[in-house]
């Protein structure tokens, strides 16, 4: 993998000597978990409906269980546009926000650690946070693709001794 071929975001801006070593973003497969949790909440919702009397009430769960599915989305959609997440031959930053980012960073020097978190869910979809430790401060790259995967190519670039 070369890293002359990535190019920074438009949000950092490198030293003469820097690199971008690795750039990423939450994964996509959100999108998809919250699309596949809006599907069975829609069976869930019209096996209820189906059982009720009431036609009023039968409108009120489909119109709030269809407002949840969108906002599952949304949310969804959101997590994956907000954040980036990028590696330089001298920093592990974050950026966070849709139109200007909030910029987190850390030597790379100083990294003690790369650790990958990931729930049983987040297992399901294949992805996870890979949390960098560096003394008192830690650098979280949260929800994205593949994190074991990411943790292999993040340990090409950054020495960890003891």
């Amino acid at each position: 993998m070369g890293s002359s071929t990535l190019s920074p975001p438009a949000w950092l801006t490198l030293a003469d000597s820097e690199q971008v070593w690795v750039r990423t973003a939450p994964s996509r497969n959100l999108v998809l978990a919250a699309l596949a949790t809006g599907f069975v909440l829609l069976l869930v919702m019209s096996v209820t409906v189906s059982a009720m009397d009431d036609l009023q009430t039968g409108r009120a769960v489909s119109f709030t269980v269809l407002l949840l599915i969108v906002g599952l989305l949304v949310v969804a959609f959101l997590i994956t546009k907000r954040n980036e997440y990028v590696l330089t031959s001298d920093r592990v930053c974050t950026g966070v926000g849709l139109r200007s980012k909030r910029v987190t960073a850390v030597a790379v020097r100083d990294v003690q650690d790369v650790t990958v978190e990931q729930s049983t869910w987040q297992q399901l979809v294949n992805v996870g946070t890979v949390r960098f430790v560096a003394g008192g401060d830690d650098l979280r790259f949260s929800l994205v693709g593949n994190p074991v995967y990411l943790q292999q190519q993040v340990f090409q670039f950054v020495d960890i001794t003891d």
